[in-house]
């Protein structure tokens, strides 16, 4: 018998992305040990060898952790609640026993986690992640910020992703400087588009900082160091072809 209240977490409203893969693997979030002074890894919690039941487990809960941290910008996540760290952003636990049983094929998930992927959506709020709006011709506000801005912020997260990959940074230290992670997104985005005229990313250095900042990412303080000139442009490079047409559709 599972010591899992899952009559609890089912009734949950949504679930932050560390508690969900704890779920999947019938974890109870609420018995995981947090090592306190884990300071160098702000992005996500790290979790005391105890809280697992082998090794094995643990080295399984940290995979589905990063795999889950990328994933929840794609069409099958609806965001419940976003954060600066995807490890601590809310989704809804149906939209992850669904992903994990459809799409990336988890094994030994609990019973509970298959009867949920079978059951008909009864949520209704509107996906963050539907395919973008045109946005030159709307101005209302979604949060605080006009829809298009909004359109915006959610382009450049999902190219922000799709470039780092498996990479790990501080979101609020990026290294390279917003000047060449600009020049990326407007290279990008003509590409993409097969045509020479930018209409995302055409703005100035200073609004695109802005809309960075939507995004829950920083760049560091101070001088760009030689080394990191063209961060984003090398990785631009690098993964063109993991780059979706819809993006800017």
């Amino acid at each position: 018998m599972s010591s899992i209240d899952w009559d609890f977490w089912l009734h949950m409203p949504a679930v932050t992305v560390w508690q969900a893969c704890a779920l999947s693997l019938e974890i109870d979030p609420d018995k995981m040990n947090k090592i306190q002074d884990a300071w160098m890894e702000p992005s996500r919690p790290l979790f005391k060898d105890e809280s697992f039941r082998s090794a094995e487990e643990k080295e399984i809960f940290e995979k589905r952790l990063r795999l889950l941290s990328k994933s929840i910008y794609t069409e099958y996540f609806r965001l419940y609640k976003e954060t600066g760290y995807a490890a601590y952003s809310e989704i809804y636990l149906k939209d992850l026993a669904k992903w994990a049983v459809s799409v990336v094929n988890w094994d030994n998930l609990p019973p509970e986690f298959l009867k949920l992927a079978g059951e008909p959506d009864t949520v209704t709020v509107k996906p963050l992640k539907d395919k973008p709006k045109p946005f030159a011709n709307s101005t209302k506000s979604v949060r605080g910020r006009p829809k298009e801005i909004d359109t915006k912020v959610t382009i450049l997260r999902k190219l922000i992703a799709t470039m780092l990959g498996e990479k790990k940074i501080d979101p609020f230290a990026l290294p390279g400087s917003a000047s060449d992670l600009l020049g990326a997104c407007q290279r990008i985005e003509k590409i993409i588009t097969e045509t020479d005229e930018i209409k995302v990313f055409d703005t100035s250095e200073d609004t695109f900082k802005d809309w960075l900042k939507a995004t829950g990412y920083r760049f560091k303080v101070g001088r760009t160091p030689n080394d990191e000139m063209v961060y984003w442009t090398n990785l631009c490079v690098k993964t063109m072809g993991e780059m979706k047409k819809e993006f800017f559709i």
